[in-house]
């Protein structure tokens, strides 16, 4: 059986395609391709471990980074260098990211000079903060480690690395932590509407004037999954999950709609601070503002004409906005309060959910 015409099997011959084994008494031909055809790294079914590093690297590795290496059988950066080449992607996903190789890995390729590779880790051991989170910190701060420390020294002058300034350009300046809440968590912050009265008088004598996160059902006999309470909302800087965990209430709104950050800017006045969120919602293009402050003993006139004014200081206008989102209330002019938004992008996430587990239709 001919896999290319008669026609095409003679060209190929022609032009030095055409491969009957080493010796020439194959029964079958090989197609040949070029290396300058094929571009990057040709994978081969044994990578030795000097191409691909070992066990043993890898724990020098962690040594060099911690002291001692925390993990017993870590991966080689080298390993997932080599299949990030092979990939030849620049964006790596890791949903078992252990000690962080996948990122240390990708950040030694960027620094190399050859592109800006990205990584996404996903972790659920105890010990993310410990060693996954620091391992990626040390090595964004300098590449090469002894003994737990930086070896050599980054020097820094006014700010700047002057002894190995191309770090700065090829290193990741930012890595983005989410910490997602467990169903434990949620089990332990339900909220029934019975019970609600004695929840309050019990954290009035606890607590104070601190609030805690909880949490409402949809419906208490649907059995739907649970949800962040939005009456709350007028203090968002001291809302916990328990007390001790606080929650990112501007970052959790941005995921929910979907909002593209474009730049983050951080205000005060008269001792309140103000955040304020400038992004493009995906899906609609809507050029968005959010804007979060806590808005006890609030003057909303006073704070209409400051922070109108603060908006043209920082170069925006306030009419490029589509959409503008504000916690709580405000007489900020069309300005939307994100407290019903965020309810209803979680109710429709509740019920999405609810349809999946139980079968149903949207």
């Amino acid at each position: 059986m001919w896999r290319y015409t008669p026609e095409q099997h003679q060209k190929n011959a022609e032009e030095g395609r055409v491969w009957w084994g080493k010796d020439g008494k194959n029964s079958t031909p090989r197609y040949k391709r070029y290396l300058s055809e094929v571009g990057g790294i040709v994978p081969r079914t044994i990578w030795p471990h000097q191409e691909a590093g070992h066990n043993q690297d890898a724990v020098r590795e962690l040594a060099a980074l911690f002291g001692a290496s925390p993990f017993a059988s870590p991966k080689p950066t080298k390993l997932l260098e080599r299949i990030m080449h092979v990939a030849g992607s620049q964006m790596h996903m890791d949903f078992f990211a252990g000690s962080g190789t996948t990122a240390h890995a990708a950040i030694n390729l960027s620094r190399s000079g050859e592109a800006r590779h990205r990584f996404l880790l996903v972790e659920m051991g105890e010990y993310f903060d410990a060693v996954t989170l620091q391992r990626i910190s040390k090595v964004m701060f300098a590449p090469e480690w002894k003994e737990g420390k930086p070896n050599p020294m980054p020097q820094f002058s006014n700010g700047l690395l002057t002894n190995h300034p191309e770090w700065v350009e090829r290193s990741p300046r930012l890595v983005q932590v989410l910490k997602l809440e467990s169903f434990e968590d949620s089990l332990d912050a339900l909220e029934l509407p019975q019970e609600k009265q004695a929840r309050e008088q019990k954290l009035q004598q606890l607590w104070g004037d601190r609030y805690l996160l909880n949490y409402m059902l949809s419906d208490v006999t649907a059995g739907s999954s649970v949800l962040v309470a939005t009456d709350r909302f007028a203090h968002p800087w001291s809302y916990e999950l328990r007390a001790g965990q606080k929650v990112d209430l501007p970052e959790t709104f941005n995921l929910l709609i979907g909002l593209k950050v474009a730049q983050w800017r951080e205000l005060h006045h008269v001792d309140r601070r103000y955040l304020l969120v400038h992004g493009v919602q995906h899906g609609s293009e809507q050029s968005t503002l959010v804007v979060w402050r806590d808005i006890e003993n609030l003057d909303p006139e006073a704070e209409r004409e400051w922070l109108l004014t603060e908006i043209e200081n920082l170069g925006w206008k306030w009419e490029q906005f589509d959409q503008i989102y504000v916690n709580a209330d405000s007489v900020l002019p069309r300005a939307e309060s994100l407290d019903q938004k965020f309810k209803d992008e979680m109710m429709s996430r509740d019920r999405a959910f609810v349809a999946l587990t139980s079968g149903g239709v949207l």
